[in-house]
């Protein structure tokens, strides 16, 4: 048989090609980071309190950092591990990155990538060079149109080594003079970011449920992915939390507060199949004054390892309107090995795990639409009755009037004028020597 031959074109589809926001380089290598933790915390080499994962924006050098303390890699691992494309050790019920093309993802948003990494044991610290500028050359149509991929890798990159520590175990990402225009070194559209995808904890003193729900999946067993993670910048440093939080700002118009007084907590299991655990699902319980206005908090996520898989959008089709989604917040986890996301990260592989989760998760869908609807029931009727009370008093005020202006009216028509008080009046004025025409001018506007 000849030889199979892999276009240089490939490359592209496989790595930039496959994402269309340039976001996610960093969920990328957040993800490679925290394999490398979980496998640094198995054998030992850290604890996970002190595991740490920093995420470095260098504005002023346009430069991004990312930097784990876990395993690392060995010298004689290094170049098969970061060279080879689409060949990857990670299995998927167990790592976050299995694929082995996520490194290469940074790519098309930066100069050169530069992979620098040591483990414990060696004094050796390997760096691998990918220069963006002759990939892209080299991936120009009408040019080199005679390379392979494996000759635009290697005339892309090259690798050397240096003295370390012999203790010293990480692997850092830099991401060299990278492009301005998409905003990657914006450290709040960053930490808004890392704050919806990202492997980290829920913040207890914001959102005091989240105690609730890492109690649940601890009391089935189940080991809650998340992560120390740290994005700085020169003069900025602060631990990524996920967003949520219990009072929320909702009604895109009138910016109504509304506050989570519990959450609802349920677990899927697959009864065809033992009870297997199939996924934990929570989502707060609110007034339900209206849709939430923040974007990186409202709607159901979905969740895997810890990341989040799709966006604030994919789950909109479990619900009778698709708004309704942005009514709640809360988290879809996955704790099934079965059901994979797919390579973009934007959904799952249709499998029957898949569909099985699906339809349980439309009667959680069909729930929360019934809530929603009951609660602007009942917020309608309010309005209404409030409006009938306000109408029956208006009507009670205006009869009440009326009666007093009636009462009035009898009383001056029960007003009988006496001839001796007339008399009397005339004899008083004369006394006092009043003229007689004002003495007769006064009588007269008296009788009337």
């Amino acid at each position: 048989m000849g030889k199979i031959t892999i276009g240089k074109y490939t490359l592209e589809s496989l790595t930039t090609g496959m994402y269309v926001d340039p976001y996610v380089l960093y969920r990328e290598y957040i993800q490679n980071a925290a394999d490398s933790i979980d496998k640094a915390i198995k054998t030992k080499i850290i604890n996970k309190e002190d595991s740490k994962i920093t995420v470095n924006i260098l504005k002023d050098k346009c430069e991004i950092e990312i930097i784990d303390n876990g395993v690392g890699i060995s010298k004689d691992k290094v170049y098969h591990v970061l060279m080879d494309i689409g060949n990857s050790e990670k299995k998927s019920d167990y790592n976050k990155g299995f694929r082995g093309i996520g490194r290469l993802s940074g790519l098309g948003y930066c100069d050169k990538i530069i992979f620098e990494t040591s483990t414990t044991g060696e004094n050796i610290k390997s760096s691998i060079v990918f220069d963006g500028v002759k990939l892209q050359e080299r991936l120009s149509p009408g040019k080199y149109e005679n390379l392979e991929l494996e000759d635009v890798i290697v005339q892309s990159s090259n690798i050397n080594f240096a003295e370390e520590k012999k203790e010293m175990h990480y692997f850092k990402v830099r991401l060299i003079n990278v492009n301005q225009k998409l905003r990657l070194l914006d450290f709040e559209k960053v930490l808004e970011y890392l704050q919806e995808i990202a492997p980290v904890p829920y913040n207890i003193e914001s959102f005091e449920f989240g105690k609730d729900i890492n109690q649940k999946l601890n009391d089935l067993s189940i080991k809650i992915d998340e992560y120390n993670i740290f994005l700085c910048s020169e003069d900025v440093s602060t631990k990524v939390y996920k967003p949520y939080r219990s009072r929320l700002v909702v009604d895109l118009k009138k910016k109504i507060l509304d506050k989570i007084e519990d959450v609802y907590v349920e677990v899927i299991k697959n009864d065809i199949k033992d009870d297997k655990l199939v996924a934990l699902v929570w989502y707060g319980k609110s007034n339900l004054l209206g849709t939430i206005t923040e974007e990186n908090l409202k709607g159901l996520r979905f969740r895997k390892s810890g990341l989040l898989i799709g966006d604030r959008f994919s789950a909109n089709r479990l619900f009778k309107e698709d708004r309704f989604n942005g009514w709640v917040i809360g988290e879809i986890i996955i704790l099934d090995k079965g059901i994979i996301p797919n390579a973009r990260r934007d959904d799952f592989e249709k499998n029957d795990d898949y569909l099985f989760l699906i339809k349980k998760l439309s009667l959680i869908g069909e729930k929360i639409s019934n809530e929603i609807r009951l609660a602007s029931k009942k917020r309608n009727d309010i309005q209404k009755n409030s409006q009938t009370d306000k109408l029956n008093k208006n009507i009670t005020t205006s009869m009440n009037k009326l009666s007093i202006i009636n009462k009035i009216d009898d009383l001056i028509s029960e007003i009988e004028l006496k001839e001796d008080v007339i008399t009397k009046l005339e004899k008083v004025l004369k006394t006092h020597k009043i003229p007689d025409e004002k003495i007769n001018n006064i009588l007269k506007d008296f009788k009337i």
